[in-house]
Parts: structure tokens; C-alpha cells; sequence
């Protein structure tokens, strides 16, 4: 499995540092514990030292983050979720990317009916699933994915949203991941701020707060 390649693969965003993925190859997995973005500085000094002077390597780094925010909250997901490295020999790894308001895919469970394969990760990125339009139809996909035992992470822009969702899915029954709870900073969010658009004052990041992580064999 080629971590880089997930990167590409899931294609959430475009253009300049967003796109970028270091270039460094290691011969078998490494462990994420422990580490966090400080981890990607030097890469991101050697791949951008002729284009940023040294001032602003800082901001570079929170910039490349914002692209990488996604496959490394995947990968740290699935380290938690399983005992041991078998899941990084794989050839393939299939990730369910649930997207808007959740109903797409208990929809698109009902639709493959006895075709459903089991993704290795089903993840939502910051769906807005306790919003009040969108809490019918994710309770309905969470309660697929707690019946089919499918390891899942969430992520919010805030704590406050992370709380609720992660009360979603308790409510449908699933066990929260020891490792993962709704109060704890993402390591591997993004660390671009960005304005609240709905507030006079304050900022956010995608990917921040882990909203809940499950899998029915965790305590």
C-alpha cells in the first residue's frame, strides 16, 4: 500500500501547497503514534526551501496540512481500528467517503443490497450530521453502519458539534473507540484557520475535533 497514492486517490482538493504529498517512500508501514505534523516539516523545508524563505516555513507547513488533513486522519483511523499491520499489506484498501447530508449512502446500502461490500473504513468529514436538516438521514446511516459492524470516523469543525455526533452514534448503538473521543483535537487535522462566516468574531478547521470513532470490537 502506497500512502501517497491514497493521498491522490481521494482527491478532495486542488491546487498549489493542497496537492502536495511528500515524496519520501518508506519500505514497510510506520507507526503514527507519537508523531504529528512537526512530522512532515523537514519534507516540507526541503521540497519548498527555494520558494519560501525560511520565515514563512511555518505557514507553508499549515498549508500542505490542509491537503493532507484527510488520508492521515484515514490512516490514523485505521491503525486504531486494527491490532495489528495486516491492513497495510494489502494491496487495496477500500475507504467509503460519506458525503452531504448522509442519506446517499444508507440509500447507496439499500441500492447494492447482496453487492454491499465492506469497506475497511467508512469516514464522514465534517458532514454537519447534528445539524437539524441533516440529523434524520444520518441517524439512518448510522444505524447501517452499527448494524453492519463497519469502522467509521467522524470529524467536525468544533468540540461542540463533535459532542453531539458522537451522542448520534451512541444512540444508534455503536461503542466509541477508547482512543478516539469527541473532545480531543484530531492530530492530524488541519491547521489552516479559516473565518466563521456565521459569527462576528472566531475561527475554525476542517478535520479538527474527532466527532466519534467505532468499531464494534473496541471498548
Amino acid at each position: 500500500m502506497r500512502v501517497g497514492q491514497l493521498i491522490h486517490d481521494i482527491n478532495l482538493f486542488k491546487g498549489g501547497f493542497t496537492m502536495w504529498t511528500p515524496s519520501r517512500r518508506f519500505p514497510s508501514w510506520r507507526s503514527l503514534r507519537g508523531l504529528d505534523w512537526e512530522n512532515f516539516r523537514p519534507d516540507v523545508e526541503r521540497e519548498f526551501g527555494h520558494l519560501v524563505p525560511p520565515y514563512l516555513m511555518d505557514a507553508a507547513l499549515r498549508c500542505v496540512t490542509e491537503g493532507l488533513a484527510a488520508p492521515m486522519t484515514i490512516l490514523w483511523a485505521l491503525e486504531l481500528f486494527n491490532e495489528d499491520d495486516s491492513w497495510t499489506k494489502k494491496e487495496t484498501l477500500t475507504i467509503h467517503v460519506c458525503l452531504g447530508a448522509g442519506s446517499n449512502y444508507y440509500e447507496y446500502i439499500a441500492r447494492q443490497g447482496e453487492k454491499y461490500v465492506k469497506p475497511d473504513l467508512a469516514v464522514a468529514f465534517d458532514a454537519g450530521c447534528s445539524e437539524p436538516e441533516n440529523i434524520e438521514s444520518w441517524r439512518k446511516t448510522m444505524a447501517q453502519l452499527v448494524k453492519l459492524k463497519i469502522p467509521c470516523v467522524f470529524t467536525a469543525f468544533c468540540p461542540e458539534d463533535s459532542i453531539k455526533e458522537a451522542n448520534m452514534l451512541i444512540d444508534a448503538g455503536a461503542v466509541l473507540h477508547k482512543e478516539l473521543t469527541p473532545t480531543k483535537r484530531n492530530p492530524w487535522g488541519s491547521q489552516m484557520a479559516t473565518i466563521e462566516a456565521m459569527k462576528v468574531t472566531g475561527f475554525y478547521s476542517k478535520r479538527a475535533w474527532l466527532t466519534g470513532s467505532f468499531c464494534q470490537s473496541f471498548l
